[in-house]
């Protein structure tokens, strides 16, 4: 469904912002990081930033780390390089390194 979302975003254009939102949404509902950045990188394309937020977060441990963190974090265990990550998820290097930030305070 996200995916035929996306197609759909894609298909109209600068019109397309809302199927690309649901689209988000599902693939952040299903913790499929890399599709959702790839959304959100179409949505900045068009003027647009999302962010979407869960509930009360841990301050430790795993359950403190959102998707995307984690997403970092098993790219750079696996030896990507912050950029290659950053090109992998359709994110800044800065963001890689903000998440690698929280990461290593998340597990201390």
């Amino acid at each position: 469904m996200a995916a035929a979302l996306e197609d759909l975003g894609i298909a109209q254009g600068e019109s397309g912002v809302a199927a690309l939102d649901r689209a988000l949404v599902l693939y952040d509902k299903v913790s499929a990081a890399h599709d959702a950045g790839r959304v959100r990188a179409r949505l900045r394309a068009l003027g647009v930033r999302r962010r979407l937020g869960s509930g009360e977060r841990p301050d430790r441990g795993w359950e403190a780390m959102t998707a995307s963190e984690l997403a970092v974090a098993q790219l750079v265990a696996q030896g990507y390089t912050n950029r290659a990550v950053a090109e992998q998820l359709f994110v800044s290097p800065h963001t890689v390194n903000a998440h690698l930030r929280h990461v290593f305070a998340s597990s201390a």
